[in-house]
């Protein structure tokens, strides 16, 4: 089977406290799929850029927790580029 390629979410459009909840289950289950299928998928973290802590925080638990193979970074800010 040939490999699919990368894994990650798309940008979420919810509150901070949402966002920053739903950001962290997207990629558990993105690291669960990948980590069961190593041969179709690579893993991509999505990070909260809208809070410097809570992007570090993320940034941290999905490399080192997760072992995710990288991040994906959104091209634009709250809407702003």
């Amino acid at each position: 089977m040939s490999r699919a390629g990368p894994l990650c979410s798309k940008r979420l459009f919810f509150g901070r406290r949402v966002k920053q909840d739903t950001g962290r289950a997207t990629n558990d289950f993105i690291a669960d799929v990948a980590k069961r299928h190593p041969q179709r998928f690579l893993s991509l973290a999505s990070i909260p850029l809208t809070n410097l802590d809570h992007a570090m925080a993320e940034l941290g638990r999905a490399l080192d927790e997760l072992k995710m193979d990288g991040i994906v970074l959104g091209t634009n800010i709250n809407n702003v580029p």
